[in-house]
C-alpha cells in the first residue's frame, strides 16, 4: 500500500528542490534560471513559468515509481503551488494518456496522492490543491476503469485494481475527499 504519511518541512522541500534543479539542468540553461527568478520575484504568478512547466512534465514523462521520484514531482507541485490548478491539470492529463503503462499511471496517480496529503503542509497555496483536482477525478476514474477492462490476463487487471484501491483507501484515512465522493470513484472502478 503506498502512503505518505510524514509531512514534509521546509527542509525536505529545501533538499528536493536542490535535488530537482541538479536532475532538471540539461533541460533548461541559466538565462531561463534567471526569468524564472525574475518573474517570481515581481509579483505572484497565477501559472507556471515555461521552465517549471517543462520540468513538470519531463518528470511525468519519466515518473517511475520509485519513491524518490514520486517525491521529487510533488515537491515541484508544492513548490509551484501558486498554480494548483495548472499543476492538477497537466497531472490529471497526464493520468488520462491512453499509451501511458501502467507503471507509470500508477506513479502519476500516486504524486496526485502524495500531492493531496501535503496540501495541508505549511506551504503558501498548498491548499488549492484539493480544491483543483476535484474536477479531474471523476474522468481519472473513468479511465482507469477502461485500462482495466482493457488489460490482458486477470492478475494484471487485478494488480492494477489493488493499487488505485490501496489509493481510495489511504485518502478515506487521511479524509482528503468526503467519503460519498471516494465510494462514487471506486463505483466507477466496476
Amino acid at each position: 500500500m503506498h502512503s505518505s504519511e510524514t509531512k514534509l518541512d521546509e527542509s525536505d522541500f529545501t533538499r528536493f528542490n536542490d535535488e530537482l534543479e541538479e536532475n532538471a539542468s540539461p533541460y533548461s540553461t541559466d538565462s531561463e534560471e534567471l526569468e524564472e527568478a525574475v518573474v517570481c520575484s515581481q509579483s505572484t504568478p497565477i501559472s507556471l513559468s515555461r521552465l517549471a512547466y517543462r520540468r513538470l512534465t519531463v518528470l511525468l514523462s519519466t515518473l517511475t515509481p520509485r519513491r524518490r521520484r514520486i517525491a521529487q514531482c510533488m515537491a515541484l507541485a508544492l513548490n509551484h503551488a501558486y498554480a494548483a490548478k495548472q499543476v492538477a491539470k497537466i497531472v490529471s492529463e497526464s493520468l488520462l494518456e491512453l499509451t501511458t503503462p501502467i507503471a507509470r499511471k500508477v506513479a502519476r496517480l500516486y504524486v496526485v496522492s502524495d500531492i493531496l496529503y501535503n496540501s495541508a503542509a505549511p506551504v503558501p497555496h498548498a491548499w488549492q490543491y484539493r480544491d483543483a483536482f476535484y474536477p479531474y477525478l471523476g474522468p481519472i476514474f473513468t479511465h482507469f476503469r477502461q485500462v482495466l477492462h482493457s488489460l490482458p490476463g486477470r492478475i494484471k487487471a487485478h494488480a492494477f485494481h489493488r493499487q488505485i484501491s490501496n489509493v481510495l483507501e489511504v485518502w478515506d484515512q487521511w479524509l482528503v475527499y468526503p467519503p460519498m465522493l471516494l465510494q462514487q470513484l471506486r463505483d466507477k472502478l466496476q
